[in-house]
Order: C-alpha cells, then sequence, then structure tokens
C-alpha cells in the first residue's frame, strides 16, 4: 500500500525501492512518489498467469507523450500493465504476435488522483477508469504475461518512467 516502504500486504511480492523512490500523502495514507529518473519499485519476477487485474490509484505530476508505464511488465512483446499513452490511460495487454493498448479514451489530467482497473479475463482485457468500464476488447486467449520483472513506476525493457505518484497498487489472480 505504499505505507514508507514496499512490503506486500499479502506477504508474498514484497518489492525494492530503486534509485531514489520517496514517499509523498496520497489517496490513502502515503504513496510512492516518482522522479521520472529511473526511479521505480521492483517488485521482482511475477508471473501474472491467465486471469489477472492490475489497480492502482495515480496521480502525476506530468504527462509527457508516448506510452508511459504506471504498473506491469513490459518485456518481449509479452506486456500487460496500466499506462498512460499519449496523455490517455490504457491497458497493454497481448494480442497478435506483439501487445496492444486498450485505451480508455480518458485523458489524464496533471495533479488529479485517478482510480485505474484493468482486467483481463483469459479472452478480454478491460480498462476502468473512476470504477466505470471504459472499454473493452478481444485479447490474445488464455495470454500469458511475462514474468521478466513486474515495476511500479516504469518498464523493464523501455524505461518510460513516470512523474508523480501511485498509490495502493494491486495485483491480483483473476479478473475482477
Amino acid at each position: 500500500p505504499a505505507e514508507g516502504n514496499a512490503g506486500d500486504l499479502a506477504g508474498s511480492v514484497n518489492g525494492q525501492l530503486v534509485n531514489g523512490v520517496s514517499f509523498a500523502v496520497g489517496k490513502v495514507g502515503l504513496a510512492f512518489s516518482f522522479s521520472g529518473n529511473s526511479t521505480r519499485v521492483d517488485l521482482g519476477r511475477v508471473a501474472p498467469g491467465t486471469r489477472w487485474s492490475l489497480e492502482a490509484w495515480v496521480n502525476l505530476s506530468t504527462l509527457p507523450g508516448g506510452r508511459r508505464a504506471i504498473f506491469g511488465c513490459h518485456y518481449d512483446c509479452r506486456d500487460w500493465s496500466l499506462v498512460m499513452n499519449e496523455g490517455v490511460w490504457g491497458l497493454n495487454v497481448g494480442y497478435g504476435s506483439c501487445v496492444k493498448i486498450v485505451s480508455s479514451g480518458v485523458r489524464a489530467v496533471a495533479g488529479t488522483w485517478t482510480h485505474l482497473v484493468g482486467t483481463y479475463d483469459g479472452t478480454n482485457a478491460t480498462i476502468y477508469v473512476n470504477g466505470e468500464a471504459m472499454k473493452t476488447e478481444d485479447a490474445a486467449v488464455n495470454y500469458t504475461g511475462s514474468s521478466s520483472g513486474l515495476w511500479i513506476g516504469g518498464s523493464l525493457c523501455c524505461g518510460e518512467w513516470i512523474t508523480g505518484l501511485v498509490d495502493e497498487p494491486s495485483l491480483y489472480n483473476r479478473a475482477l
């Protein structure tokens, strides 16, 4: 929950703070604070399985172009992650020979808390913004994302660092 450390409430996936991740007032208690300079929380090698959900409260201080990794894994065209792509919230998931972004159509607003949830049920991927399902798209059937490195604040393959806050990041082994 980012309450002054990178400990996992379930006790199975404790993270490591990398390159100066700090803490600031969050949506609930404290939040991870990222400077955009390779700061990240490394949760290690985590396999998502074929059904999963990612959840987080996000409050970015800058909205740079391109794809920005909020929470998940980008590696070897087997991505699974919450992202901001060209200023719009989305979910990155397997499709065809690589991945695609299921775009919410909702633009991020700097300095504003937004609740994001991305789900994958073995067939479909859905992105939720502030509790509302914004878009569902077909994805690869029984897609298994990379277990190369689950990160908060950036991505293993491409950097894609964020500047701002992430609070209460959660991974579930089912589509919520």
